[in-house]
């Protein structure tokens, strides 16, 4: 369970209560009865301060109803669920997803499949009507030449980083690469940034792993001062960062287009939304296993979290948000089941489909979906094309 039930500084409202509200663009306040709390919504966007399940989401709960004072005729939707932590939820009424689509896919897989074959998969992403993926660095292939030869594949799709470390190249070369990329293919390459972990920087990279955000105030400097005389992009280069705590978030939006947080349950989509403000980019990444059985797919997640629950960015970004040190890593290193439900979907399609949109109802444009198989070097081809039927229900 969670070591306090208080919710990050930023969240208001009451626990132990659900709320339902009226997703309309028009001036108005809404009022919890019998919890008594009311918040004014502006024209572009309806505020609903929920109580969300960080395991199973949308369980029956008992309900409260939210009425509206302004128009009692408007069509009212309803969420049960059991009371852990209050979440804001900010449903902007055209939040742009900056061209990626309002959910795209993360993968690993790609670069565990000769790249002919990350080729066809990535056309046939884009025939399903996937608008961006998403692709990691660590020890893997080096993401700007895989994103260029997937753009190269592709007519329309986006490529993003998830992420490039900042100390596997200088900040010059950085530079050189977005620029490069983004004059050869425009919007459709978006660079994310981060700092990644300790032990990759020391261990991998040689480098001395110090003051993580300083350190990317000053890289991220040095890249928009740096020299660049080849033929300059036509658009403006698009970044994010790899953010999860407030000061990195807030950097995201001020020398980025935003963020893109990974690991995360429902409450830090909320959190980073507030603190990134409307416009920016938040686009996190969300685990999910298309499996049932609560045995088997909590083992493939739990396999999963296991490369994360023990480092430090991850788990001092989880005890942030109130989560308990044994919910995360118990005596034995494994996380909690509550822990593997808040941070990895699993179920059936309406099950996962239900775990997106919630993380788009608390705030954000873009939602990167990370299939999860047993088989962890396999293709999820099956899942992707289960997904890609629900493309148009998300909004």
């Amino acid at each position: 369970m969670k070591a306090d039930a208080s919710g990050p500084k930023h969240s208001t409202g009451l626990l132990g209560c659900t709320v339902s509200g009226v997703l309309t663009p028009i001036n108005r306040t809404v009022s919890v009865e019998p919890c008594k709390f009311s918040t004014t919504v502006s024209p572009s966007m309806t505020r609903i301060t929920t109580a969300m399940s960080l395991g199973k989401v949308f369980e029956p709960a008992h309900e409260q109803i939210v009425s509206v004072k302004s128009n009692p005729n408007k069509k009212r939707f309803t969420k049960r669920c059991v009371p852990r932590f209050a979440i804001t939820v900010l449903r902007m009424n055209n939040r742009s997803d900056f061209g990626l689509g309002r959910v795209g896919i993360w993968t690993s897989a790609l670069d565990m499949q000769p790249m002919s074959k990350s080729k066809e998969a990535a056309i046939e992403l884009e025939e399903l009507g996937f608008r961006c993926i998403w692709v990691p660095e660590a020890v893997n292939r080096e993401p700007f030449a895989s994103c260029g030869v997937l753009l190269e594949a592709t007519k329309k799709m986006t490529m993003a980083t998830g992420i490039a470390s900042m100390y596997a190249r200088s900040a010059a070369t950085m530079n050189a690469g977005w620029k490069t990329l983004t004059e050869a293919f425009g919007e459709r390459f978006l660079l994310g940034i981060g700092a990644s972990h300790q032990n990759l920087v020391e261990k991998v990279h040689k480098a001395s792993y110090n003051k993580p955000y300083s350190a990317m105030v000053e890289y991220l400097k040095a890249m928009d001062s740096g020299l660049f005389f080849a033929a300059a992009p036509t658009v403006a280069p698009r970044r994010v960062l790899a953010a999860l705590g407030p000061k990195m978030l807030k950097l995201s939006a001020q020398m980025g287009i935003g963020a893109h947080p990974y690991f995360v349950p429902i409450e830090h989509t909320s959190y980073a939304r507030e603190i990134l403000g409307q416009d920016a980019l938040l686009a996190p990444e969300v685990a999910v296993v298309f499996d049932t059985n609560p045995e088997t797919a909590r083992a493939t997640a739990r396999k999963f979290m296991l490369t994360y629950n023990r480092l430090p960015n991850y788990t001092n970004n989880l005890r942030r948000l109130g989560w308990a040190q044994d919910d995360i890593a118990g005596p034995d290193k494994m996380p909690s089941d509550a822990m593997i439900d808040a941070i990895v979907a699993w179920g059936s399609l309406e099950t996962i489909v239900a775990r997106i949109q919630a993380h788009i109802d608390a705030g954000a444009s873009h939602v990167s979906v990370q299939v999860l198989d047993a088989d962890p070097l396999a293709l999820p081809l099956h899942q992707w094309r289960e997904l890609a039927t629900t493309l148009s229900s998300f909004y």
